[in-house]
């Protein structure tokens, strides 16, 4: 019997040992991380839960493994979900190859994004040959962001690379090595920037032309002249003249005024923002006279707009052909507006030509102009459009025009035109402008 006691007592030590045992606690948790492996790969969404507090309060190294190849191989997407949780638990430069493994391994554009975008406030070489990779993906914003990261970290492993685009013989490749220079530009690409310029293919030389802009490369602008003059496509002149003008070059002012006659409605419009960007008054002359033969509404506003804003012009034909047979209303307006802004003495001759125009707007806006000028001229025209005209919003401006102007002699006929008007708004507003006349001159 104390023989049987005895044994069963040391039986009973042997286990307790056993199972307090260091050993015993390692394999124990060993089998635990384990298992949270296994429930993130299937596991019910307790398990998961349960399995992911686990591994972010222990953060087992030797699960990195599973847990990548997990979020890299596994089908089943709220797997891959929860194994890509598991792993940003853990530090993430000391386990920046697993991070890099991930970018390099998974097809998924949307994931590469997230991994760059994770890793992106380390500064680490590492990431440099990884990313330099990326600038080569069909996909823009991962090319942009890879770019921005390795501008970031900065190291010249990354231009062979670079170089080897540029001297690819698809224009895809060559383009994408441009995207890339928007970020990395470094002077020893001049030579390649010079080649870009004269490719055969138009949307390397618009690229090349964007680059030189991003890049703020002064020294190439007469490489870009050359094109807005001579490049044998039409999108091509249009991107180099944008360009010319965001480098505010007005040694390129010739180019501008030479292109405003050209064949093409956008190079003339691009020459025209060009002009207008610049600002330089002495170019209204030009202006005004390609307004006499623009064929494009949106170039014939943006002349008149222009010339409004000179307020300098020494030829008005144009306007005077847009407000005498232009077919849209809202250019004869404008037209009338900058007539009367100008301030030219051939200018009331051509408003009182038009006074017979089909839309009262651009009567009134005639009437309206026609108090710009000396009151010895004009105001016998605005007396008689006030006389003549059926339109109370066209008389009205024709009034508030001799009212502006005060002319002693137009107060007579205004005595008159009260005496026998018909309208009582319009005659209660003649008589408002009557008494402020006399008491002006009184």
């Amino acid at each position: 019997m104390k023989f049987l006691l005895f044994t069963s007592f040391a039986i009973i030590l042997v286990i307790e040992f056993n199972f307090s045992s260091p050993a015993y606690s390692e394999e124990n948790k060993k089998n635990g991380e384990e298992h949270a492996l296994s429930d993130l790969a299937g596991g019910s969404p307790e398990k998961v839960r349960r399995a992911l507090e686990l591994i972010n309060s222990r953060k087992p190294v030797p699960l990195i493994p599973g847990l990548v190849k997990l979020f890299l191989e596994s089908e089943d997407r709220p797997a891959r979900e929860a194994a890509y949780t598991a792993i940003k638990f853990f530090n993430k430069k000391e386990i920046l190859l697993s991070w890099i493994d991930m970018l390099e391994k998974t097809n998924s554009f949307a994931l590469k994004l997230d991994i760059i975008d994770y890793i992106s406030d380390l500064d680490d070489k590492r990431m440099i040959i990884p990313l330099t990779k990326e600038l080569a993906a069909p996909f823009y914003l991962l090319r942009k962001k890879s770019a921005s990261l390795l501008k970031k970290i900065g190291d010249d492993r990354m231009y062979p690379f670079i170089l080897a685009m540029a001297e690819n013989q698809s224009p895809v490749t060559r383009i994408y090595a441009l995207e890339a220079l928007f970020y990395l530009y470094d002077k020893r690409f001049n030579p390649v920037l010079l080649d870009f310029i004269k490719d055969g293919n138009k949307s390397v030389r618009i690229y090349t032309i964007n680059c030189i802009q991003k890049n703020d490369l002064a020294e190439m602008i007469p490489n870009v002249r050359e094109l807005a003059l001579n490049d044998s496509v039409m999108d091509v002149r249009v991107h180099a003249i944008q360009a010319l003008a965001n480098f505010n070059d007005r040694n390129s002012l010739y180019i501008f005024l030479g292109l405003l006659s050209h064949a093409d409605v956008n190079v003339r419009r691009a020459s025209i923002d060009a002009i207008v960007k610049l600002g330089v008054k002495s170019t209204a002359y030009q202006l005004s006279i390609q307004l006499q033969n623009e064929n494009d509404e949106e170039n014939r506003f943006t002349i008149i707009d222009t010339l409004i804003k000179f307020r300098s012009p020494s030829e008005v034909a144009g306007l005077r052909k847009i407000l005498l047979g232009d077919a849209n209303s809202r250019l004869r307006i404008m037209s009338a507006h900058a007539l009367g802004v100008l301030r030219d003495d051939r200018v009331p001759g051509i408003l009182k030509e038009c006074l017979g125009d089909r839309d009262l707007r651009v009567r009134g806006e005639i009437a309206a102009s026609l108090g710009m000028y000396n009151p010895g001229i004009v105001s016998e025209m605005l007396i008689e459009i006030i006389k003549g005209d059926r339109s109370r919003y066209v008389r009205s401006a024709a009034l508030y025009s001799l009212k502006r102007l005060y002319f002693r002699k137009s107060l007579l006929p205004l005595f008159s035109i009260y005496s026998e008007e018909k309208d009582p708004i319009f005659a209660d507003m003649v008589k408002k402008v009557i008494i402020d006349f006399i008491s002006r001159f009184v």
